[in-house]
């Protein structure tokens, strides 16, 4: 199913790399993985921006793939997908025939530009990849990673040449000088270190940083070396001698990249921390070392900065979801580059009853860059609907009522209601004195049950928002609550690895289920009310009979930890989604394994199905939010 699609759809590719403006620009559809039928959300900005040779294309690198545009258009072309793990690093070579990307998953990825097809996988780092450059004459590509070593690759065979150890802290940047003789990089152990690029042999160590080194270039004639830092300065260093040359301070927060204009005289610097909300863009005059003007306007931290070829632009990308594109001369913003989508991990996903909305609640992202909001979609085109903002925390859970007018919504110590057709915030729920974890309407919709880290579960009136009562018993954080089909039965799972079964009408503690050798992170009733499931931190799924509390299956597969169990309408299947990235689905009366759906690129952490259980929605800590087509049996590895 992929191959084909991607054979239907590469001659468009072709012709958008090459500058054609096509009308088809459904982007839910790009580089899906086999059995998704739509993709809501860009993912997250968690790598830089680098300028093709001849300034007409963008790579950014996501949390889902790599992103290319149009410079010009500031038009979407293509979605490169084949990691495993958010995409840290992006390079173009010198002729841009090839681009190269640094990946989480420990891998070095090389790709055609004009087909978009990965043509070389690198392997060797033990870590995360950090950093890459491309030797002048394009033939080399040296990485930098977090297993502190610095790499030398052969980009026609893909040859490891050459691996150099010497940093004690992570390497965070690494730059090829000019003339190639000469590598630069930059690490978590506050140094600058230069090697030789042809045997790799250590040159000299610069050290006058007081923090991480984040960033390292070269100017374009090769006689300086700038280097970013947590410090928060520019230190610019005498390529040749060592000598530390200037340094420039202004920034208040972490200098996260460095780059230098094309003709050598201005240097850019991007800035901001996990504490800082506006992360501002400074130029300096390089020859100098004197400050010119700062940029602002990103709300977050300033990842990447990259100036075209020519010189006149100035790209920089941001924690809030947003590429700039600025006009070098007057300093004025020219362009903004949307992600939609949650900027943050999406804890929580849900369907209306009538299936047409699904609502995701979203956390915190890479380095804390948090979205706590909660979004609508429209299942059918995809589009953004809503989005719902007023929580002070991560959202955690999100539940429509039965008659699909009401959302509610759990985060760090409330619970708000909000009209689900409009967006307008109801009412809030307080009284929880830490983290509400999951929201579950009874099947009338007139109660609604939380359970918190306070370690209790609440009852409350949804009309008037009176608290009805406090369900008290566990011992240690309630993660999941979940009502039987005839609203009878409360069912809870703990972070104290039990399960517990309340009467819904009186808090009476009817009986405890026990086996999970870990954390409950997830339960849900089968839709006949006789069987309950949780998923464990321990890995396994249960199955139990829900009125004797005796086990029925014990499922495993997963290879992490089990976050989020629903079963499906008809109640004959169970999905289940993972740490692992992965979702399973399982037969309900033999336990027996059905098959795996993979394509998220972290943590899968909640799984719903549609009302008529064609659809299955999945919410990951990737950002996205993947429908995945259930209809076919061919589109779950395994089958059904």
């Amino acid at each position: 199913m992929k191959r084909a699609l991607f054979i239907k759809f590469s001659p468009i590719l072709i012709l958008l790399l090459q500058g054609s403006c096509s009308q088809d620009h459904d982007i839910t559809q790009w580089s899906l993985p086999e059995g998704a039928k739509a993709r809501f959300g860009k993912g997250r900005l968690s790598g830089n921006i680098a300028y093709s040779p001849n300034g007409t294309q963008l790579a950014v690198g996501s949390s889902i793939g790599i992103w290319l545009y149009n410079a010009g258009a500031g038009r979407e072309i293509a979605l490169l997908t084949g990691h495993t793990d958010e995409v840290d690093f992006v390079a173009f070579s010198p002729d841009g025939s090839t681009l190269a990307s640094a990946s989480s998953d420990k891998t070095i990825r090389l790709w055609e530009v004009r087909t978009a097809v990965s043509i070389q996988i690198l392997e060797g780092h033990r870590h995360t990849v950090t950093s890459l450059a491309f030797s002048p004459d394009g033939r080399t590509l040296v990485s930098g990673s977090g297993d502190k070593t610095v790499r030398l690759w052969d980009v026609k065979t893909g040859e490891n040449k050459f691996t150099r150890s010497g940093h004690t802290g992570s390497v965070n940047s690494v730059a090829f000088s000019p003339d190639g003789y000469t590598l630069a990089s930059g690490s978590d152990d506050k140094t600058v270190r230069l090697w030789g690029a042809r045997m790799g042999e250590h040159q000299q160590t610069l050290s006058k940083h007081t923090s991480w080194v984040t960033s390292v270039v070269f100017s374009p004639d090769g006689h300086t070396l700038a280097s970013g830092s947590s410090d928060g300065t520019i230190l610019l260093w005498d390529a040749s001698t060592g000598e530390h040359l200037k340094t420039l301070s202004g920034h208040t927060a972490w200098v996260n990249s460095v780059a230098f204009s094309p003709d050598g005289n201005m240097l850019a610097s991007g800035s901001g921390s996990i504490f800082s909300e506006d992360g501002p863009i400074q130029f300096w005059d390089a020859r100098r070392g004197v400050h010119l003007k700062t940029l602002s306007g990103h709300m977050g931290r300033v990842n990447s900065v990259a100036f075209s070829p020519d010189g006149r632009t100035l790209a920089s990308g941001s924690g809030n979801k947003t590429i700039r594109l600025w006009d070098v001369r007057t300093r004025e913003l020219l362009q903004t580059l949307s992600f939609p989508g949650h900027k943050g991990s999406v804890n929580s996903v849900t369907f209306s009853p009538d299936g047409h909305t699904l609502a995701s609640g979203s956390g915190s992202g890479s380095f804390f860059e948090d979205d706590w909001t909660i979004r609508l979609w429209d299942v059918r085109t995809g589009e953004n609907l809503q989005t719902l903002s007023g929580h002070r925390g991560g959202v955690n859970s999100v539940a429509i009522s039965p008659d699909g007018h009401t959302l509610a919504s759990g985060d760090d110590r409330t619970i708000q209601l909000w009209d689900a057709r409009t967006g307008e915030h109801l009412q809030t729920f307080s009284g929880h004195t830490d983290s509400v974890n999951s929201v579950a309407f009874s099947p009338g919709g007139l109660t609604l049950a939380s359970g918190s880290s306070d370690n209790t579960i609440r009852l409350w009136d949804t009309n008037t928002g009176k608290h009805l009562q406090t369900f008290l018993g566990h011992t240690d954080s309630v993660n999941s609550v979940a009502f039987s089909s005839n609203g009878k039965t409360l069912a809870s799972g703990s972070e104290g690895k039990s399960i517990r079964l309340w009467d819904a009408n009186t808090g009476k503690h009817l009986q405890a289920f026990e086996g999970h050798t870990d954390s409950v992170n997830s339960v849900a009733f089968s839709p006949d009310g006789q069987t309950l499931v949780s998923g464990s931190k321990d890995k396994t799924i249960r199955l139990w009979d829900a009125r004797t509390g005796q086990t029925l299956w014990i499922l495993e597969g997963h290879t992490n930890y089990v976050t989020s169990v629903v079963f499906s309408p008809d109640g004959n299947s169970l999905a289940s989604g993972s740490w692992d990235k992965t979702i399973r689905f399982w037969d309900v009366r033999t336990g027996e394994h059905l098959g795996t759906l993979s394509g998220h690129t972290d943590s899968v952490n909640s799984v719903a199905f549609s009302p008529d259980g064609h659809t299955l929605a999945s919410g990951s800590s990737d950002g996205t939010i993947l429908l995945w087509d259930l209809t076919s049996s061919s589109n779950v590895t395994g089958g059904w």
